[in-house]
């Protein structure tokens, strides 16, 4: 009996060190979102956090994730639709696919109709004269 407490205080030491190691998952709430319109209004709108960063899977497809800044307002640069800074013969070929579908509401468009510049849920010669005059500038402010 004279080992036991040695012992068990041993144990009661040691037993920390041989248990899992604390640990805080990672994880995210993503519920959606979108946007709504009736060409006049629009409204947008997410719930919980997207994943952080920007997500692409084709020149059409941009996804950026994050909280929305209450200041963040537009795209400083929403005619640069493959996001390298330039507005250059890259974001005309990507412009002009969408000018050739026209409607935002076809299938065919690039989800969110990023070239619709003046969100009037076409991508016809109103966009084009906005598109043009990034298009000269080159650079992204």
């Amino acid at each position: 009996m004279k080992h036991t407490l040695p012992v068990l205080l041993l144990a009661l030491v040691a037993a920390p060190a041989f248990a899992d190691p604390p640990e805080i998952s990672w994880f995210t709430v993503d519920g959606g979102g979108g946007t709504s319109t009736d060409g006049t209004i629009f409204l947008s709108g997410t719930i919980g956090q997207a994943d952080a960063g920007r997500l692409t899977g084709s020149p059409f497809i941009s996804v950026y994730g994050g909280y929305w800044g209450a200041a963040s307002g537009a795209p400083t640069c929403p005619a640069d639709f493959n996001d390298d800074g330039f507005v250059d013969d890259t974001d005309f070929v990507i412009f002009a696919s969408a000018y050739d579908i026209l409607e935002c509401s076809s299938p065919l468009m690039p989800l969110d109709c990023p070239s619709d510049l003046n969100d009037d849920t076409l991508v016809d010669d109103s966009d084009f004269v906005i598109f043009v005059a990034a298009y000269n500038e080159l650079l992204c402010p």
